[in-house]
C-alpha cells in the first residue's frame, strides 16, 4: 500500500519559506573584519621578525646550548653532543635559507591577505591568510590559531562574504 498524504484544508496553499539573501553592507563588514585583519598583520610581522632573528642568532644559540650543557653537568649522550657541535660548525646553511625564504613568503601572504581583508577585496586571499596563520609550523601558532579561526568565522559570515568585491 502507498501512503496517502491528507489533502490541505480548503482555502490554504503551500508557500515556500522566505529565502535569506544577505545585503552587502560594506560599513558593517569592514567593522567586523578589522579586528582579525589587524591580528593577522601583527602575526605576519612577528613571524618575519622572529624568523630573521632566528637565522641570525642560530650560531650563538648553538654555542649557548653547548655552554649550558657543560655548566649544568648534564649527561648528554655523545651522539647528541656531536650533532649539536656539527650544527654549530656548519653555521647557517642552505636548508636554513630555504626555510627562511618559505617563511618570508608565507608571512608575506598573511600580511597581504590581511590588508586585502581590511579593504574587503579578494576574499580568497584573505581566507588563505587566515588558514596560513593557523599552520602549526609557524613560530606564532599559539596566537595564530585563535586569530586564524576568528578570521575564518568572520570571513564566512554571509553579510561579510557578500561585501567583498
Amino acid at each position: 500500500p502507498v501512503p496517502v498524504t491528507p489533502p490541505l484544508p480548503t482555502g490554504q496553499t503551500l508557500t515556500a519559506a522566505p529565502i535569506y539573501t544577505p545585503v552587502a553592507d560594506p560599513q558593517g563588514a569592514s567593522g567586523r573584519v578589522k579586528g582579525p585583519a589587524i591580528g593577522l598583520i601583527l602575526i605576519g610581522i612577528a613571524g618575519i621578525l622572529l624568523t630573521l632573528g632566528g637565522i641570525l642568532a642560530k650560531p650563538s644559540m648553538m654555542e649557548f646550548f653547548l655552554e649550558a650543557a657543560r655548566n649544568a653537568n648534564l649527561q648528554i649522550p655523545a651522539e647528541q653532543l656531536d650533532q649539536i657541535q656539527a650544527e654549530q660548525s656548519k653555521g647557517v646553511g642552505l636548508r636554513d635559507y630555504l626555510n627562511l625564504g618559505l617563511s618570508l613568503v608565507l608571512y608575506g601572504i598573511v600580511i597581504a591577505g590581511a590588508l586585502k581583508m581590511m579593504r574587503l577585496e579578494n576574499w580568497g586571499l584573505a581566507l588563505a591568510a587566515a588558514i596560513i596563520a593557523m599552520l602549526p609550523c609557524s613560530c606564532c601558532c599559539c596566537v595564530g590559531i585563535p586569530i586564524g579561526i576568528w578570521a575564518v568565522i568572520v570571513l564566512n559570515r554571509p553579510e561579510v562574504k557578500t561585501a567583498f568585491r
